[in-house]
């Protein structure tokens, strides 16, 4: 059994399965492929390191990977990965099953929002019915409750990940050279 497939057991809900999410809304979630994910995840580049000359080395050019404004473009640049990611889950793994309600029951409360500056969907065309869709499952049709779900099932996260990032950090033991510290001697 796939690791997603263990996950929706876990969680009760089977690969498509109907789930209520918890907006209310019937949804089917399926797994996505990775290698769709990996693929519009390596067309965000990261931003080229900024060369500097450095004084101590008598004007050498070196890259400056401290610089503030790199700092900030790398952050986007991941930002955007897991964005691409998190939009390819719900495109090709979320299907509503009673649709896109009618406009009137979102849409303007959404349109009263862009008017009012208090969310920006500019990166989204809703006249395209692709993009309408995806504003509606990516910002109406789920909730925060319903994200642990949905990336377990779509693969975005695995248990094996989550363990793997637990594992990566410090545990209380005392430690050795690898952590600077000399472990106390036994005698």
């Amino acid at each position: 059994m796939s690791k997603a497939a263990e996950a929706a057991e876990e969680k009760k809900v089977g690969i498509g399965e109907e789930v209520i999410l918890s907006t209310g809304v019937r949804a089917i979630i399926r797994p996505v492929s990775i290698l769709l994910m990996q693929n519009a995840q390596r067309k965000i580049k990261d931003p080229p390191v900024p060369i500097v000359k450095d004084p101590d080395k008598d004007g050498e050019e070196v890259e400056n990977q401290w610089d503030p404004d790199y700092i900030k473009a790398c952050k986007d640049a991941e930002d955007d990965r897991a964005e691409v990611a998190i939009d390819i889950a719900i495109i090709m793994g979320l299907r509503l099953l009673d649709g896109i309600p009618p406009d009137e029951e979102w849409l303007d409360d959404l349109n009263y929002m862009i008017g009012r500056d208090m969310v920006d969907i500019s990166a989204y065309d809703l006249s395209n019915p692709k993009d309408k869709e995806l504003v509606y499952k990516k910002f109406l049709a789920t909730g925060n409750k319903d994200w642990d779900l949905m990336t377990r099932i779509s693969g975005l996260t695995t248990d094996e990940g989550v363990q793997a990032q637990m594992e990566s950090f410090p545990s209380d033991e005392v430690r050795g050279e690898d952590m600077g510290d000399t472990p106390p001697s036994s005698s």
